[in-house]
């Protein structure tokens, strides 16, 4: 039979156990909670939510390409189609694609079901992977951005750690950014 004292030692050794189990299982959610794919993910569903399927939309679409275009977009949109363009401006000769919001969320949602690299490979400027904000209520994308990232780790495994045996060409990063959306009746 166990003496008092090692019986104590192994409650305590349990009870310190479950603490950092504990601790881990916390930090791991809050982690993922974090992530840009589950913010995507909650951000849309917030979205599909939406007390309303009549809106206006006006957002900025731009992207680098060795150079930089941008368009302004401002639209009327019903049962997400949209139903009447109030226009369409541009600073260049490129014209953006018109979107409705479920149209943004599909364009970038590639960026988190797939690894995207650049027409170069991913070890030469890196993945893509998005940075956004979202309207805390309906879920829809303030701004959102391609953005590129090199995977240090990746970049080890497969001994390309800080070498650059390729030729660097100016990837395409998007940008949107919605200037503003109005539910209508």
């Amino acid at each position: 039979m166990p003496s008092t004292k090692m019986m104590l030692t192994m409650i305590l050794v349990g009870v310190g156990l479950a603490v950092v189990v504990g601790l881990l299982a916390r930090w791991a959610w809050q982690t993922w909670q974090s992530s840009p794919a589950y913010q995507f993910s909650e951000a849309r569903r917030r979205w599909e939510a939406r007390p309303f399927r009549r809106y206006r939309l006006a957002f900025d679409d731009g992207f680098t390409r060795g150079g930089y275009a941008q368009c302004h977009h401002s639209v009327e949109v019903v049962g997400e189609k949209i139903v009447r363009d109030f226009g369409t401006t541009c600073l260049s000769s490129h014209v953006t694609q018109v979107l409705t919001v479920d149209g943004l969320f599909q364009k970038f949602e590639r960026y988190f079901d797939q690894r995207v690299c650049s027409a170069n490979g991913c070890y030469c400027e890196g993945v893509y992977v998005v940075k956004a904000t979202y309207d805390p209520t309906w879920g829809y994308p303030r701004t959102i951005t391609t953005v590129f990232q090199r995977d240090w780790v990746d970049d080890f495994l497969h001994r390309k750690l800080w070498v650059q045996d390729c030729l660097r060409v100016d990837p395409v990063v998007e940008k949107i950014t919605v200037t503003a959306l109005t539910p209508l009746p």
